[in-house]
């Protein structure tokens, strides 16, 4: 009796310990490379996030009127494949307007590469974003980049943002 209640405990360590190490347990938000100078500011908070343990964030120091390097953080347990699209928002009395391109188009009407990238083992992917030649110059204002994934196998779009401010 006492070898099988030991047998038993074994088994229930071993399937603990097994569960236990391929989960990420809970949502943890980088703080290190948050982008906070006196002219550009990364907000903390988006308000645009439809999917769960996805986040997006302003790599420090590349926040300009014409660009800006963003690291998405992937800590969920799907495969998700994000694109170069793009498009920034602008809060106009307390409502998110997306910008026109610098020729007037919407940004579902610009031509994009059609690219799939993929976290690395560090639940990160990096991201050189110009708008130079897609908005122009931003002038003062508060914004936001938002960018979409879908899952490996959906057709299904989730969105999420950064938002950011650009001040004289």
């Amino acid at each position: 009796m006492k070898k099988k209640i030991l047998m038993t405990i074994m088994i229930f360590l071993s399937c603990f310990s097994f569960i236990g190490c391929s989960i990420k347990w809970g949502k943890v938000e980088p703080k290190e490379n948050i982008e906070k100078n006196s002219n550009y500011t990364t907000k903390e908070s988006a308000e645009l996030n439809e999917i769960e343990g996805v986040l997006m964030r302003i790599k420090k120091d590349t926040l300009t009127r014409t660009s800006a390097t963003i690291i998405i953080y992937d800590y969920t347990l799907e495969e998700h494949i994000y694109g170069q699209a793009y498009r920034i928002d602008k809060k106009e009395n307390e409502k998110w307007t997306s910008l026109k391109t610098l020729d007037g188009k919407e940004w579902t009407e610009v031509n994009w590469n059609l690219i799939g990238y993929h976290v690395d083992e560090h639940d990160r992917l990096e991201l050189n974003i110009d708008w130079k030649d897609m908005y122009g110059a931003l002038p003062n204002g508060e914004y936001r980049i938002v960018k979409d994934t879908s899952k490996q196998g959906e057709t299904k779009r989730y969105e999420f943002s950064v938002e950011f401010i650009i001040e004289s």
